[in-house]
């Protein structure tokens, strides 16, 4: 990594509220994702490499019920609020300010209704979900 993101990761380690954990087994991160109250998706684009979408990331993220903010997916560019809070600037200042007021309403954003919608959402896109669709629209 280059040193801006050595910079960020030493800011992350010496965090009181912040734990990089680095690679865990499924069991370690179920156990781990039950005690989390949202999710951060932050990453920057590679104009070769991404589309912004990770989808198969966040539908995960989606099926815990609990809220989401992110950098923009292509995928869910058109989501409501209720599903992702996004960061629509690109810039560092910007995101790290709609991150500190997407923290000041997360108990909001956690909102029973809105973990519904969320769960909801999720289940209705999962693979088996898509398979069925998909399977409708073929000629018998």
């Amino acid at each position: 990594p280059g040193p801006q993101t050595q910079r960020f990761l030493g800011f992350l380690e010496s965090s009181p509220n912040c734990r990089l954990h680095g690679v865990v087994s499924s069991e370690q991160l179920a156990e781990g994702i039950r005690g989390m109250d949202g999710f951060l998706h932050a990453y920057k684009a590679h104009p070769t490499q991404s589309d912004l979408s990770n989808a198969h990331k966040v539908l995960e993220y989606l099926s815990t019920g609990r809220a989401v903010f992110s950098t923009p997916l292509s995928e869910y560019r058109n989501a409501g609020p209720e599903l992702i809070s996004f960061c629509r600037n690109d810039s560092a200042e910007a995101f790290a300010a709609g991150f500190d007021q997407w923290l000041s309403r997360l108990s909001a954003e956690n909102a029973a209704e809105k973990q519904a919608i969320r769960r909801a959402f999720a289940l209705e896109n999962t693979y088996e979900a898509h398979w069925h669709r998909i399977k409708a629209l073929l000629p018998v």
